[in-house]
């Protein structure tokens, strides 16, 4: 519901990159990834296949796992560097 009602008030809502809710296990709804369109999806999930992915492969937006590892991601406010360690 509140996703329609900031494509009613025409909020812009870009962004670079997107932490993805419910661990990437849901699909956002289409028209909340067309406002948004992000360039990087972060999901907080391990290896188990989610329904949420399949729909960022299919959009041809990237994103990464936060499991088994951990990611830092520092800017210069142009470019974003996201890195992965234990």
């Amino acid at each position: 519901m509140a996703q329609n009602l900031y494509a009613e008030s025409g909020a812009d809502l870009k962004t670079d990159i997107l932490k993805y809710p419910h661990h990437g296990y849901e699909p956002l709804r289409p028209g909340f990834l067309a406002m948004t369109s992000p360039e990087l999806a972060i999901c907080t999930c391990g290896q188990r296949s989610a329904d949420g992915l399949t729909q960022l492969k299919r959009q041809g937006i990237s994103y990464v796992r936060t499991a088994p590892q951990a990611l830092r991601l520092t800017t210069d406010g142009r470019v974003w560097l996201v890195e992965a360690f234990e």
